[in-house]
């Protein structure tokens, strides 16, 4: 998505937080980066966050490139961000299950993308659309042509 991506206090490590209706303190727990490493709720979620975050770094299209929604259902997201030299696809899924994406994309035919989340996948263009068999539960795959 366009602008600086933001991570509320606590929750790269996946701590819960209910504001009351009169006191927001839990919030903002104190935090001991010790425990946490040691007993985080979900103590994949800071290299998952990481990676991420390396992955936009090294692709500018994700910083600069035009935005555009090419599916939106209630519980996946499909957008590209276009540079002038580069392209990517990035498709989110939110569902419990893995689900597959089919979406219309702009590229030619035989275009070629590779996951940036893994990179040994790699997909086609046919005929306008791009299939992807399998995206994982609360996962997504960033997908950027590959020249």
């Amino acid at each position: 998505m366009p602008g600086t991506p933001s991570i509320y206090y606590g929750s790269e490590w996946g701590l819960k937080g209910t504001r009351t209706p009169t006191d927001d303190r839990a919030l903002r727990p104190a935090l001991s980066l010790d425990q946490l490493r040691g007993a985080s709720p979900q103590p994949e979620l800071p290299a998952a966050l990481a990676r991420l975050a390396s992955i936009r770094l090294n692709a500018p299209a994700l910083r600069y490139g035009d935005y555009n929604e090419i599916f939106v259902a209630s519980e996946q997201f499909a957008f590209s961000r276009n540079t002038q030299h580069e392209s990517i696809i990035v498709l989110l899924n939110a569902a419990a299950v893995d689900v597959p994406f089919d979406v219309p994309v702009s590229l030619p035919n035989g275009t070629r993308l590779v996951d940036l989340l893994n990179p040994a996948d790699e997909f086609r263009v046919d005929n306008g659309r791009l299939r992807v068999e399998k995206v994982h539960s609360c996962w997504a795959r960033i997908l950027q042509v590959s020249h």
